[in-house]
């Protein structure tokens, strides 16, 4: 993980590392990739586009009707290789599939996996990404499956993630459109041969006489063996 701490919303001088600049009239946080996370459950971080190309803005946001009030607090936001973890999973992504998404070759993923150097625009894509993730996580917790690839309004989310400049607005009803078509299927697909026979208006086979008919089968197999 990577971690900020800030005290009295002022950042600390970052030698070596990324360009972060903090806002303290608007108490904007403006990162080159996320997503952050607040250690403090009075502080909300909430990302906010701005320019996709140039990469987000994060506002730090007071809660109100906590009775927590930091000095100070931490940020945190994953590595890299965790985050191609992360996306790769909840979108059920190929390695092939993933490279194109960010928009690099195959080895990348692989160099960047085992902790390789990541340019900064990488990183910015990265974050993009991750905020997809998050929300797809909160309408769906779990992964995509191959959904990821069904067309809507003749595009896919795969395709849609592909592109270079990422819209934030119809990605996320996409992704929405989704969640409900994996609760369709859910509900469209016997979850047992019980559920099977009851939709085809047939008694299911009790316990007992399942056991029969497998010792009948065992039978027939001996005899003609």
């Amino acid at each position: 993980m990577n971690t900020l701490a800030l005290d009295q919303y002022h950042l600390p001088d970052l030698q070596n590392g990324p360009a972060y600049h903090f806002v303290a009239e608007s108490r904007a946080l403006e990162v080159p990739w996320g997503p952050f996370r607040s250690s403090s459950g009075a502080i909300r971080v909430v990302p906010h586009w701005i320019n996709p190309a140039s990469g987000l803005t994060y506002w730090l946001e007071s809660v109100l009707g906590t009775s927590e009030r930091p000095t100070a607090f931490e940020l945190t936001t994953p590595d890299v290789p965790g985050a191609l973890v992360e996306i790769r999973d909840a979108f059920s992504l190929s390695t092939v599939q993933l490279a194109e998404v960010l928009g690099v070759s195959r080895q990348a993923i692989y160099d960047w996996s085992s902790g390789r150097t990541v340019k900064l625009e990488n990183r910015q894509r990265i974050g993009q990404i991750l905020e997809f993730v998050g929300t797809w996580m909160e309408l769906h917790p779990g992964p995509m499956g191959p959904v990821v690839a069904e067309a809507v309004d003749g595009s896919s989310l795969f395709d849609l993630l592909c592109a270079d400049a990422l819209d934030s607005h119809t990605i996320s009803a996409h992704l929405s459109i989704l969640a409900g078509r994996l609760e369709e299927i859910r509900f469209e697909r016997p979850s047992s041969a019980r559920e099977l026979a009851a939709r085809h208006g047939m008694r299911p086979l009790s316990e007992e006489n399942q056991r029969r008919n497998l010792q009948t089968a065992r039978l027939r197999v001996r005899r003609h063996g």
